[in-house]
């Protein structure tokens, strides 16, 4: 900098010096100039004295943290973006991350009986957060703030801890789904169709407080646990009590090709306030005003025995899925009732994809376009055709629930991972049975068009 300083004094002077040669101003000039630059110098001093000490500041700071006592978060922190936010320590110890879903839903009726009102709803909108302490320690907690009435509050989802230190097993604590069912545990981010199947949605227990023990491989999964009731529930007696159990197996799990077997079992005794239970189910949608099915209240009720049997299968672009439901309810001063359903569905992904599986839970995931939708680069995303058949039988006895059968063509086109469009046409056929005074009208046939718009992050 001095030398460059130097330099352009002499320019300047030589240039002075031939353009004032015969001036008598000269060499006043040429002293302002002299003047101007030793300024400039002392500024330039200045400002390097400045940034010097600056300098030797941070090297004290940085010998003083690497002097602090451990702090447990080794080489600082990691914040990453997709698909969504991200605070993780750069060891992966310890993270926080917040995610949520939108399922908003429209439905188009077709009436036969009954007059089914079109309509919009937004499914699910949830909030939560998850993370880890130490590795070991997991926690999730979450919201759904969807398919509410006016006075009705936010539901609690998955809400829990989880410990997963054990050598052979897990440990969670708190508010989840009990493991039963294949299409139950899957995330509703990633099930084929809008709605799961008839006996799903009407057997298969959502998310109420218990504890679990889990574990899972290469081609396996187990879990056990025993569960209260949901967190909602104030009984003026003994609280609903369950034991659920499920192992699934899985003797071929590799990337584009799978074989799928679990069972799963569940033994229940109702809140001993009522002694009671009851069983319902609309067509595979949540917008139908009826019930497409109900048994009213089945008093007297000592315990529940539902047993689930469940076959997968994906070849490429191919799978294949289906579950039995079998539910024994023991009474105590009359006959036992048996009540059940199945169904099965197949879907082909046109644009070659493949459904992915995941071995240590025993579940479905996160379909992966080959290519994201994108005007611009020409990509279209993941296009899938879907096909179910669904069976719920409510009649057994003196009960008269009502039986229905559902067909369920569908489309999915996935844009990105995290965002798809669906949209269902299903044909029902309901019983010429309905109990009396109940929110059913026997043999009512709606056909209907749903569609969903869903996001994730």
């Amino acid at each position: 900098m001095k030398k460059l300083l130097c330099t352009t004094a002499m320019v300047i002077a030589m240039t002075a010096s031939g353009a004032f040669a015969n001036d008598a101003d000269f060499a006043k000039e040429l002293q302002a100039m002299k003047t101007q630059l030793k300024v400039q110098q002392q500024m330039i001093e200045k400002l390097e004295a400045r940034l010097g000490a600056k300098i030797k500041k941070q090297e004290k700071d940085i010998a003083k943290l690497k002097s602090a006592p451990d702090s447990g978060i080794k080489g600082g922190v990691k914040i990453t973006m997709k698909p969504s936010p991200k605070i993780e320590s750069t060891d992966g110890k310890y993270s926080f991350q917040p995610f949520g879903r939108i399922h908003a839903d429209y439905a188009v009726f077709d009436d036969d009986k009954n007059d089914h009102p079109d309509g919009a709803t937004f499914r699910r909108m949830r909030l939560g957060f998850k993370g880890k302490f130490d590795n070991d320690v997991h926690y999730k907690a979450e919201l759904d703030f969807g398919n509410k009435g006016a006075n009705d509050s936010a539901s609690f989802k998955d809400v829990y801890l989880a410990y997963t230190g054990l050598e052979h097993a897990n440990i969670k604590v708190g508010n989840f789904k009990p493991a039963y069912g294949l299409e139950e545990l899957t995330s509703s981010n990633y099930i084929t169709f809008i709605e799961r199947s008839l006996p799903t949605g009407s057997f298969a227990t959502s998310e109420i407080i218990g504890l679990q023990a889990y574990d899972g491989g290469d081609n396996y999964s187990w879990a056990v646990g025993v569960h209260n009731d949901k967190s909602t529930v104030k009984s003026t007696d003994d609280e609903a009590k369950s034991v659920v159990a499920r192992a699934t197996f899985a003797p071929i799990a590799s990337s584009g090709k799978t074989l799928h077997f679990g069972v799963s079992q569940a033994y229940r005794v109702p809140d001993s306030a009522s002694d009671s239970v009851a069983f319902d189910t609309q067509a595979e949608n949540s917008i139908q005003r009826l019930e497409s099915a109900e048994t009213g209240t089945i008093s007297g009720v000592d315990s529940i025995h539902l047993t689930g049997l469940e076959a997968a299968g994906v070849y490429g672009p191919f799978s294949l899925q289906g579950e039995y439901f079998r539910n024994s309810i023991d009474r105590e001063t009359a006959d036992d009732i048996t009540i059940g359903g199945w169904y099965t569905q197949a879907s082909y992904f046109i644009t070659g994809e493949s459904r992915p599986y995941k071995a240590k839970s025993g579940t479905f995931g996160r379909v992966k376009p080959k290519n994201n939708f994108s005007l611009k680069d020409g990509g279209w995303g993941a296009w899938e055709l879907a096909a179910r058949y669904s069976n719920i039988d409510l009649n057994d006895g003196v009960i008269a629930g009502g039986e229905v059968d559902d067909i369920t063509l569908g489309v999915n086109w996935y844009l990105t991972p995290n965002a798809r469009l669906m949209a269902n046409y299903i044909m029902v056929d309901t019983d010429s049975v309905a109990p009396s005074g109940s929110n059913v009208s026997a043999d009512d046939d709606p056909n209907m068009f749903l569609v969903r718009a869903a996001i994730d992050f």
